[in-house]
């Protein structure tokens, strides 16, 4: 942090550090993987420097909102502990080259996203204060959260189904649970479709933000936007979702990717 400050000559105030966040994402992940669980089921704090002087908290590490020490002996929470402290070293050690950047780019990423919609809902919560109290509005606020609320839901959909996220209407699968080969043959049909309609929206957006870009298109309110910005957003969400579909669609035709109908939140005659 201190580095960045002295490199990029900002105030103090426009530099960010990461804090405990790229070191919980370790001792996290050492948890999970110690109790063979999600990461997403693990909540727990790292606080201090980063290396030998950190402080991973046992007492506040829950696993679906057991503490662990309900699950691990004092050893091997002890184990992952220490672990956690060296985990660059460890990561550094198995790619042979280079630094551990995983877990800084994961700590990015979660960072940003916590700023943006913090912003968001700060802007939110400003644009009813105004209209309520003080009969005024900033005239941009909402358009504004509306381009970011598009722009993060069509750029989390790749995200949302490498993780099993999204929400499948499961009514025709649901009747075929006893029929291995026929629910792979409609996984795979309704994959193939996915793919074609996400094209086509991806052709669409395309098209509409090359335009919008040639042509100096913007939204002609008070915030003047350009067009291409929030449609470009939404065209790169939908082409990281397609690669991911098609990631999806050859993991289960090789049978790599379980198709239980417990690996989403399904609606159906279960």
């Amino acid at each position: 942090c201190h580095v960045a400050y002295e490199a990029a000559g900002f105030p103090s105030e426009r530099v960010v550090g990461m804090a405990g966040i790229l070191d919980t994402a370790r001792y996290r992940s050492f948890v999970a993987e110690e109790l063979n669980v999600s990461v997403q089921d693990v909540h727990a704090y790292v606080l201090g420097g980063h290396g030998d002087t950190m402080v991973p908290l046992a007492s506040y590490t829950t696993v679906a909102g057991i503490p662990i020490q309900e699950l691990l002996p004092a050893d091997r929470i002890e184990a992952t502990i220490d672990r956690t402290r060296k985990g660059g070293a460890e990561i550094v050690g198995l790619l042979k080259t280079g630094s551990a950047f995983y877990a800084p780019s994961a700590a990015v990423a979660e960072m940003v996203d916590a700023i943006i919609l913090l912003a968001m809902v700060g802007l939110i919560l400003w644009e009813i204060v105004l209209r309520t109290f003080f009969d005024s509005s900033t005239h941009m606020m909402d358009e504004l959260v509306g381009y970011g609320i598009g722009a993060m839901s069509f750029l989390a959909l790749g995200y949302s189904l490498e993780h099993d996220a999204l929400i499948r209407m499961n009514l025709l699968l649901s009747r075929l649970r006893d029929d291995g080969r026929a629910r792979w043959a409609v996984e795979i049909i309704c994959c193939l479709l996915a793919l074609v309609a996400t094209g086509l929206a991806i052709w669409y957006f395309g098209s509409n933000a090359s335009r919008d870009f040639a042509r100096g298109y913007t939204s002609g309110t008070l915030a003047d936007v350009p067009l291409w910005i929030p449609k470009g957003l939404i065209l790169l969400g939908l082409a990281v979702f397609w690669l991911q579909m098609v990631v999806y669609l050859v993991s289960v035709a090789t049978g790599r990717r379980s198709l239980r109908s417990d690996r989403a939140v399904e609606f159906g005659f279960e």
